[in-house]
């Protein structure tokens, strides 16, 4: 009786041992496996802030970027823009040998740098640019006596007036919303436009 009340003794506790074990290894995975959750959860936190941190630099860079390349653009086009008056005062001025090597050099760094612009820009800005483009190369055909009509076309210098005048507005609006300036044209963030021709 006494060999068996010892036996079972022994049994007793050391199943107590082993269950308390097992009771507070449960609790420690318990425990452990809540602290992974909150280091995964502050993890996942410093990544995102990283992220978000990450996209900001870069639309920072790219609108930096954006911002030089318009202001290029748009500093070729005021300097282009008086090739545009000038016929409407004087249509003689497009014959003179100076003025139209002058046109050509500026509308030469048009294409140059309007290539640089239409790089990643929006559809609008695209759009807009190509109008430009359009109302540029109607123009140049007066300024290269080789290139113009033969049937006795008229140039209508004030309709390109008009022409650029729209297509300038418009692309300046157009890049304004991409850089997320607002829309209004005319401002002081990239140029002063003078007001177009009657």
């Amino acid at each position: 009786m006494t060999w068996w009340a010892a036996v079972l003794g022994f049994a007793g506790a050391l199943a107590g041992s082993w269950g308390g074990q097992l009771i507070a290894s449960r609790r420690e995975d318990r425990r452990w496996q809540r602290e992974r959750e909150r280091e995964d959860l502050r993890h996942e936190r410093e990544m995102e802030k990283l992220r978000l941190q990450h996209d900001r630099d870069v639309d920072l860079a790219w609108r930096s970027e954006r911002h030089a390349a318009y202001t290029r653009l748009f500093t070729v086009m005021l300097a282009l823009e008086p090739k545009f008056h000038a016929p409407t005062e004087d249509p003689a001025v497009v014959d003179d040998t100076a003025e139209q090597k002058d046109f050509h050099r500026i509308h030469h760094d048009l294409h140059d740098v309007y290539t640089l612009v239409m790089i990643g820009s929006s559809t609008e800005v695209d759009i807009a640019g190509r109008q430009l483009i359009g109302v540029c190369k109607d123009l140049a055909v007066w300024y290269s006596p080789g290139l113009r009509p033969t049937d006795g076309e008229k140039p209508d210098y004030k309709g390109f007036v008009r022409a650029f005048n729209a297509a300038f507005e418009a692309l300046i609006d157009a890049c304004r919303q991409e850089l997320r300036l607002g829309s209004q044209a005319r401002s002081a963030d990239f140029a002063d436009h003078p007001e177009s021709a009657n």
